[in-house]
């Protein structure tokens, strides 16, 4: 899509990564809050980190308990917060209530449509769901509920991650033989006895397998760890801190400003 745009911005001493997946989807709000004041002391509590962005008045908002696997869980206001069912994925097809995940070297990825209505699919993609083929079952699953027609304009975003330059694992490790046995040959090469995955790529390539059109996956390629100036990165030693994901859908206009949702004015381009 030729409106596609992801920038960067800082806020409040906060690194945001805001997503605009095009006209079609004007009341849909993504944006990753990366390192900052807002991530770094809340310990990667969700409920710490909502009350930050939304200060005083905070609407509903899903915050699952992430567990490194697939199940996908529909933003309905009784799981939001301060329940935390346990699941790696959410989707949002109504407005009044938020989705979060977060992520310190997984990848997250997002999915946006308009058919029958919007809607997003927010998903948390480490190796193991990788391997799982998380991103590709989750989409299955909507098209096999709602209709092959679910995915007609369906945009994705591969969000920053562990790059395939830094994400390796021990050859002998049974699980790094699973991801070579059933992962793209093209999604991981040998150094030595590392194997190194790209994560984005094969995500990428799952995403397209099941219907998405390629010319609508788009990569922030952006490693996490080889960004610890705006990213975290549990790797390079972010053992509590996480990046934020967080998006809404909404009806009309849009009137709740919150502090974070101030002019694009200064946005940098993504690296």
């Amino acid at each position: 899509m030729s409106d596609f745009l992801a920038t960067w911005r800082q806020k409040k001493g906060t690194w945001i990564l805001d997503w605009f997946p095009g006209k079609t989807f004007a009341n849909v709000q993504v944006h990753l809050f990366a390192k900052g004041h807002v991530t770094d002391s809340a310990e990667g509590d969700p409920q710490r980190i909502w009350h930050a962005l939304s200060e005083k008045d905070s609407p509903p908002l899903l915050a699952p308990k992430q567990v490194h696997g697939a199940a996908v869980v529909d933003a309905l206001p009784l799981w939001s917060l301060p329940h935390r069912p346990r699941a790696d994925g959410i989707f949002l097809n109504r407005p009044g209530i938020w989705g979060s995940l977060r992520f310190a070297d997984c990848l997250p990825v997002v999915v946006v449509g308009s058919v029958p209505s919007l809607w997003c699919l927010l998903l948390h993609s480490g190796y193991g769901g990788t391997v799982a083929n998380m991103a590709g079952r989750a989409v299955r699953r909507l098209a096999a509920k709602h209709g092959a027609e679910i995915l007609e304009d369906a945009v994705a975003l591969l969000a920053p991650s562990i790059g395939r330059c830094c994400y390796c694992r021990d050859e002998s490790d049974p699980a790094t033989r699973r991801g070579m046995t059933f992962l793209p040959s093209e999604g991981w090469n040998r150094r030595g006895e590392k194997i190194f995955f790209d994560l984005r790529r094969i995500v990428a390539l799952q995403l397209a397998a099941e219907g998405i059109r390629t010319a609508n996956i788009h990569d922030v390629d952006c490693c996490t760890k080889c960004s610890p100036e705006r990213l975290h990165s549990y790797r390079g030693g972010d053992r509590h801190a996480r990046s934020f994901l967080l998006a809404g859908i909404f009806e009309g206009v849009h009137k709740r400003r919150y502090w974070w949702e101030n002019s694009n004015s200064g946005n940098l381009p993504v690296q």
